[in-house]
């Protein structure tokens, strides 16, 4: 954990040292080769209670200093991390959190107007966050019902199992909102790719996750058990 924080504190000097207008960004991870080793370290230790204000501090500081192309993988491991570590924050790492989303809303890419992202988790469950959830919320109302779906899809494929436990949980109120859509498409003639498609990222990631599947799996596949007994009936 020291390790990575005083590289991150080496790649903030490097960027203070630069004259204005200088396009030189410092690397901090190698071109990203780095970068999935060093999410695990800080998940890992995001795990364990004692560490979980430090580590939660080394992330956010880690968001300052990647480029835009590597941050783009962050973002949505960071809303994962916020929503299911929230308990456990002191109030100063919750204030922290608070204000990390509010920088990435102003400053990530996807949140730029005209833009219709869905990939971001819920902070619903966390009452300091309403108003950037709200803000998320009027970016989904923006999408197609099957682009939601495409987006749980790509959610359940990550291979970072706190942002797949984090999409089940928010998996099983969207499809009981859809009910209606899962009926119609039981009994089409024809498939829906994007059922078929999310149904077969939950069952892959049944298969990496086999050792410690997140808790939430039994319910989603319960629901899609239904739904394809559905169609073969």
């Amino acid at each position: 954990m020291g390790a990575i924080e005083e590289m991150i504190n080496l790649a903030k000097f490097m960027l203070a040292s630069l004259s204005p207008g200088t396009s030189f960004h410092p690397n901090l991870t190698n071109n990203g080769a780095q970068l999935p080793q060093i999410r695990a370290c800080l998940q890992s230790a995001m795990e364990d209670d004692q560490l979980c204000d430090q580590t939660f501090s080394v992330w956010a500081a880690l968001l300052t200093v990647v480029n835009e192309v590597d941050i783009e993988s962050l973002v949505d491991q960071t809303f994962a991390i916020i929503a299911q570590n929230w308990g456990s924050f002191s109030e100063e790492t919750q204030l922290k959190a608070h204000d990390t989303v509010g920088s990435l809303i102003k400053t990530h890419s996807s949140f730029a107007p005209g833009k219709k992202s869905t990939s971001y988790q819920s902070l619903a469950s966390i009452p300091l966050m309403s108003k950037y959830d709200g803000e998320i919320s009027r970016f989904r109302l923006k999408v197609e019902l099957g682009n939601h779906f495409d987006t749980f899809s790509l959610r359940c494929a990550d291979e970072n199992a706190a942002v797949v436990a984090q999409a089940l949980k928010e998996l099983i109120p969207f499809l009981e909102t859809n009910q209606r859509f899962l009926h119609d498409s039981a009994i089409s003639q024809k498939p829906t790719r994007v059922l078929s498609q999310l149904t077969r990222s939950i069952l892959d990631a049944c298969v990496r996750f086999y050792r410690r599947p997140p808790s939430h799996h039994p319910t989603v596949c319960s629901v899609f058990g239904t739904y394809w007994l559905s169609r073969s009936s």
